[in-house]
């Protein structure tokens, strides 16, 4: 009787470990229409190479970041995104930037940016990554990357496909993404996000006041971690580390240029899930 109990016991304890690592999770991007979330994004420029050799610079920026829904129809959601008191320092300079143009997004339920349009051009003082991968980080801040169908913790899955950056044109993207981990209403997504870069304008590395040709960009955002509440569709903090490459057509030899940067967002949201 004793050995029948132990093993209804030890049966009983494995049939509930099953169900428990069998338990799968919906992902989707479903804000509420009076949505909004406003939150502080941090990044800090690591160093710049040219032709592969460290130049030595480094700086660090923030801005208040804000989203609100404008509209929800079927399945896909409007998004309006604002930066607005962008403080940046690199080599001894500060730029200040009030407000940055608002960028309008229309995403579908799995965090797919459909279509996209910017209120006004972005211009920025001194030497800057350029308004592509700025435009680019918004994109990938608006929204969650979700698989299709329920996963459960430890799935991977892959989403690509092109999307266009306002004022700058097409880009494609491909992101790896794995479920680490959820903790109450909150998912902990990690991935890895490549994507190419429309040709852009921007200051010269060497001399800033020169506006120079960028083009065959590539960005890679390695260590993407998200934390991304289910229950209302906030995501709740989001930090990743960021290697681009880019040829800038100087006037007499074009040469490579690489970015090393990091970036952190934490909402305001994140308070009141703790």
């Amino acid at each position: 009787m004793r050995r029948l109990i132990a093993v209804m016991v030890i049966t009983g304890a494995l049939v509930c470990a099953m169900a428990v690592q069998a338990q799968e999770y919906e992902l989707r991007y479903v804000p509420a229409r009076d949505f909004a979330d406003k939150g502080k994004l941090k990044a800090e420029l690591l160093d710049i190479t040219y032709e592969g050799t460290p130049m030595g610079f480094a700086g660090i920026a923030e801005a208040v970041y804000e989203v609100e829904v404008t509209d929800i129809e079927d399945e896909t959601t409007e998004l309006k995104i604002r930066a607005s008191d962008i403080q940046a320092e690199s080599m001894g300079q500060v730029y200040t930037i009030k407000a940055a143009p608002a960028v309008t997004l229309t995403v579908d339920q799995l965090g797919r940016v459909l279509e996209s349009e910017a209120e006004g051009k972005l211009t920025l003082p001194g030497f800057t990554i350029g308004k592509g991968p700025l435009q680019m980080l918004t994109m990938v801040l608006s929204a969650g990357h979700f698989p299709e169908a329920p996963i459960p913790v430890g799935q991977t899955w892959e989403l690509e496909g092109d999307y266009s950056l306002p004022d700058l044109g097409e880009t494609s993207l491909h992101i790896t993404s794995t479920l680490e981990a959820v903790e109450g209403e909150v998912a902990v997504i990690k991935s890895l996000l490549e994507l190419t870069v429309p040709d852009f304008e921007a200051p010269s590395p060497i001399v800033p006041d020169q506006q120079i040709q960028y083009t065959e960009g590539h960005v890679v955002v390695s260590d993407l971690v998200w934390h991304y509440d289910m229950s209302t569709s906030h995501l709740l903090k989001v930090s990743g580390k960021v290697a681009m490459t880019f040829i800038a057509v100087f006037p007499d030899l074009p040469a490579s240029i690489g970015v090393e940067a990091e970036f952190e967002l934490v909402s305001d949201a994140l308070e009141e899930t703790q």
